[in-house]
């Protein structure tokens, strides 16, 4: 039997990432004596697996948390019945809204709005007194949302005291204010409900927390899907009163000649318009699943939920460019987790695929013609199994396009017929035979490596323990000897 040669393509294989196995924030930021860099400083016993394991890493990386949030100024005059008519005329491009308008009216819907929200906000928005301290002042007067059971809408002020007039605003709504306050003080502990809402209340042990009720819905002669629209319509009304939506969103629905002064400094990120509703009585209002289930409202048959799929995602992503670098560092930090989802799927998905040589596929014979260092022609047959290619013998005569039923074979002890020869009892690579099958099984061969050197065998130890279903992460955080690596396109062998 006349031994054949084996190469390995060096690239595209699974080994092409970064050399970090954990993405770092690397923003520089400015130190903070009042910010903990420690989640050992976080007293918060109830903390889910999910999000204490993540805590230390976030807490232990100085560039995360380590800035002094900037503080923001008096917001001034604001006219909330001039951002309501201008709402109100933005919203009838939306389907749903065009119908509720054509059902009760605009200016009923306008006198809902206004008679349920809150009247010390709404004069202080007249007087041009929209800071923290009259903020805290709204809370003192304001019912407390966790007690109501009615719909409504409400904010949330979170606040560092060692630092003036910086603070971070959160609006919300829920078909029973009582319960979603409840929730988000369970929530906001569970990883499971990470964003950046609870990134900021989670920050440091010193934040303060205040909710106030800012909208009271009571029109019991509406429908369920009437009354979660004037939901989102008032949920939507006060972030743009707040500014408290992301820039992209914010220039879109406010008057172009308004000041933005808060836009992208505070936390809603998805526009409320295009929050989802139910048919149930007591629906629970999520903006965001898993990213399989985000992927379906993309795809969504519904124009009004891709709109709003569409609309979340661009401003999630403008979080990038936000003025608050604590919400830069959520986005990065979720961008890091994302890819690194999305490279161990992708891992794992070409360990599946090089795990179905151990039954054995049906292969394509590539036959290429050379000249050696003497301009003399020679052919060379070669079969590819994924990223590694093994060359077969020129005497047995295979032509281009021929095909062949290659099998990797993987034993618990040394192969009888390994395919290096020249490996140690100890290498991984001793296990492993390759075999082809040809003419309808009729004939058979155990290939042999021809190549001796050392790097040779350093790569089929890699390639069985690719077989075997290590991901590169574990392998290189394990550091096997004689193995080899590829990253940042260039070949590491130990």
């Amino acid at each position: 039997m006349e031994d054949s040669g084996a190469v390995l393509e060096e690239d595209g294989l699974v080994e092409e990432l970064s050399n970090d196995s954990e993405a770092e924030v690397e923003d520089p930021l400015e130190e903070d004596a009042g910010v903990p860099k420690f989640a050992s400083d976080l007293e918060f016993e109830d903390l889910d697996t999910g999000i204490r394991s993540r805590l230390p890493r976030i807490f232990n990386k100085e560039n995360t948390f380590s800035t002094n949030p900037q503080p923001l100024p008096n917001l001034g005059i604001v006219d909330p019945t001039f951002l309501l008519n201008h709402l109100l005329e933005t919203a009838v491009e939306i389907e749903a809204f065009k119908s509720l308008v054509e059902a009760l009216g605009k200016s009923e819907i306008q006198s809902i709005l206004e008679r349920g929200s809150n009247q010390v906000a709404r004069q202080l928005c007249i007087d041009g007194l929209i800071d923290l301290e009259h903020l805290k002042t709204i809370s003192e007067g304001a019912e407390d949302p966790a007690k109501p059971s009615q719909p409504g809408v409400y904010l949330h002020l979170l606040y560092l005291e060692s630092v003036p007039n910086a603070f971070w605003l959160y609006v919300g709504q829920s078909v029973c204010l009582k319960d979603r306050i409840r929730k988000h003080h369970t929530r906001r502990l569970q990883s499971s409900h990470y964003c950046l809402h609870y990134h900021i209340w989670n920050s440091s042990k010193q934040m303060k927390s205040s909710f106030m009720t800012f909208f009271e819905l009571f029109r019991p002669d509406t429908t369920h899907q009437q009354r979660q629209l004037i939901l989102n319509l008032a949920e939507m009304w006060f972030c743009c009163i707040f500014q408290t939506l992301t820039c992209p969103s914010l220039e879109k629905y406010l008057p172009d000649t308004l000041a933005k002064p808060w836009a992208g400094r505070h936390l809603n990120i998805a526009v409320p318009l295009y929050q989802s509703f139910s048919p149930a009585e007591n629906p629970e209002i999520e903006t965001l699943g898993d990213r399989e289930g985000f992927t379906q409202f993309l795809t969504s048959t519904d124009p009004q939920v891709r709109k709003w799929a569409i609309s979340l995602r661009s401003a999630f992503n403008s979080l990038a460019n936000s003025p608050d670098a604590r919400a830069r560092a959520y986005y990065r930090q979720l961008i890091a987790i994302s890819t690194s989802k999305a490279r161990d799927a992708c891992q794992a998905n070409r360990i599946k695929k090089m795990q179905r040589y151990l039954s054995g596929e049906d292969i394509k014979v590539t036959v290429e013609t050379y000249r050696d260092g003497a301009q003399e022609e020679y052919t060379k047959a070669t079969v590819a199994c994924g990223q590694f290619v093994f060359t077969i013998p020129s005497s047995l005569g295979f032509w281009n396009n021929d095909r062949v039923f290659v099998k990797l074979d993987l034993r618990e002890s040394e192969h009888a017929n390994k395919y290096t020869t020249h490996s140690r009892p100890d290498d991984p690579a001793s296990r492993l035979g390759v075999s082809i099958v040809w003419d309808d099984g009729e004939r058979q061969m155990w290939l042999k490596a021809s190549r001796r050197n050392l790097k040779h065998i350093k790569r089929i130890n890699t390639l069985v323990d690719i077989l075997e279903g290590f991901p590169y992460q574990q392998r290189r955080a394990l550091a096997l000897p004689r193995r080899w690596y590829k990253e940042n396109q260039k070949h590491y062998y130990t």
